[in-house]
């Protein structure tokens, strides 16, 4: 039986949804300040005045009488799923505004990139944008990767911790106390970790000769950028605009330590590497990475352009890596990414894209710790066949502590496996349907639905919009859980549906 929601649910969510614009509008502020400092005053006023719209319509539903205060679990998903819409939509309205779109849609289009930490973008002349819509594309980038850690740890990880995985069943639990508890940690070790590589990538674009105010605004748009996993640059030609080796290898390591589960890079910081060591996630990628890397610089090696071993050691690695945190950077001028890496290294970066990195982190994707569950129940599955009927064989992972993986939980896994695998098949046929090669549009499919944004050899800038609308889809799913979202829009229809049928059960009593 489908539970539907109520009058209250919708009133709470409204409610909550006016403090999520209020702390856009405020968010709009930043660049609103960095434009009066540098004296951009045309957008200064743009995000003033959106700042205010968003102020204006979140104090208007903030005025909605809600009792009791506060969000369950059900509540919490749908506020998300309809707010990362909601924030994009209004984000894009001081970016369309610059000029550098041909369309609102457009513009949309790259919040919803930005906000869920997707390296995509279909804006003209971005070397000429203004210094303050640059910031605010990174300021989105942050906000997205904030949301993305706080959500997973109050509500994604609990399926680690064996407690309720679904979001089918009515709870009553308020998680507001943890969610901010959460948020205050996921600020202190992203913006911690930003500050480090910041100033050490702002060391490294001073020895590159840049002047020292680009330096520092450059290079801490690349920590935001690498620490968040979002692979956003400043630059139209991305990381390789800057033809820095050590700027590069900074980011590379940021990507990897913004791809380790938020927990354990807070024991990190903290000096204690046992928990991550140990790790679960950390096992898998180990053995699933080295795999991969090891085939990805074989199909490089029959590259023309990549054939020999600094560049192999340099740029392999630096794109392997990228690909496998769902970072989307690339060291390689994006107008000549596909004629470099050659097919067969594409694929093997797209499979690594799919499966992504750490759960409680920013990356997307499937994530090493339901790799790992699907792999050691498939190898349990086949041990049991061959065992007698009294042997009992139990999983285990290592996560904060030993765990037992209870079936449910596989169950789950698995179900999220499979929903990622439809949903970039689903998103790739599409491409075919549109003209496009079956390698190019399974990797653009599965660089959208894994939030990394790789180029490929599909030019978004000319691409149909229905085609961009599907993107749209994949990007915003592949952030939220699919089957948090799937449940609650399942219920939503359900909810729908069940007024209808009430309605017309009492126009036919009526007559």
């Amino acid at each position: 039986m489908w539970l539907h929601f109520t009058v209250r649910d919708a009133r709470s969510i409204s409610y909550y949804m006016g403090v999520v614009l209020v702390a856009e509008a405020f968010a709009m502020l930043v660049p609103f300040v960095f434009a009066c400092f540098i004296y951009e005053w045309e957008a200064a006023a743009r995000y003033l005045f959106w700042a205010g719209i968003c102020a204006i319509i979140g104090t208007g539903l903030r005025m909605i009488r809600i009792y009791p205060e506060g969000l369950n679990r059900q509540q919490t998903t749908l506020l998300a799923a309809l707010g990362w819409l909601v924030v994009a939509l209004m984000g894009a309205f001081p970016l369309w505004f610059s000029g550098h779109f041909d369309s609102y849609f457009n513009a949309f289009f790259d919040c919803v990139a930005a906000f869920t930490t997707t390296n995509v973008s279909v804006m003209h002349d971005l070397d000429h944008l203004s210094y303050a819509d640059n910031l605010w594309r990174f300021v989105m980038a942050f906000s997205g990767g904030i949301a993305v850690v706080t959500l997973s740890l109050t509500l994604g990880e609990n399926e680690l911790r064996g407690h309720r995985d679904t979001y089918f069943e009515e709870s009553t639990e308020h998680i507001l106390p943890r969610a901010f508890k959460a948020l205050r940690a996921v600020i202190y070790i992203i913006v911690a970790t930003i500050v480090l590589f910041g100033i050490l990538q702002t060391c490294a674009l001073l020895a590159q000769g840049f002047y020292p105010p680009h330096a520092v605004f450059h290079g801490f748009m690349l920590a935001v950028s690498a620490s968040t996993t979002s692979g956003i640059s400043p630059m139209e030609n991305g990381i390789a605009y800057y033809h820095s080796w050590p700027l590069a290898f900074l980011i590379m390591i940021a990507t990897i330590f913004g791809g380790i589960n938020v927990r354990l890079r807070l024991r990190a910081l903290q000096g204690n590497l046992r928990p991550l060591a140990h790790d679960t996630a950390t096992h898998t990628a180990i053995f699933w990475w080295l795999l991969l890397l090891v085939v990805f610089i074989a199909s490089l090696i029959l590259s023309s352009q990549v054939n020999k071993l600094p560049a192999l050691f340099t740029t392999g690695m630096f794109e392997f890596f990228s690909a496998a945190t769902t970072s989307g950077f690339s060291i390689i001028n994006v107008h000549y990414n596909p004629q470099v890496i050659p097919s067969g290294g594409l694929l093997v970066l797209s499979v690594a894209t799919a499966i992504g990195a750490s759960s409680g982190s920013t990356t997307g994707g499937i994530q090493l710790e339901r790799l790992s569950i699907v792999a050691r129940s498939a190898i349990n599955t086949m041990r049991q066949a061959i065992s007698p009927d009294s042997a009992h064989q139990v999983i285990t992972i290592k996560h904060m502590g030993r765990r037992v993986v209870s079936d449910r939980l596989i169950q789950t896994s698995m179900l999220v496996f499979i929903l990622y695998i439809s949903m970039y098949t689903i998103g790739a046929l599409i491409g075919v349907i549109y003209g496009y090669d079956a390698v190019s549009a399974l990797s653009q499919s599965i660089t959208m639905a894994s939030n990394a944004g790789l180029s490929t050899s599909i030019d978004l800038m000319t691409a149909p919009d229905l085609l961009k609308f599907i993107y749209i889809l994949e990007m915003w799913l592949g952030r939220l859980g699919l089957i948090a979202v799937l449940g609650i829009f399942a219920k939503l229809i359900f909810t729908v549906s069940a007024g209808i049928n009430r309605r017309f059960l009492q126009r036919s009593h009526n007559r």
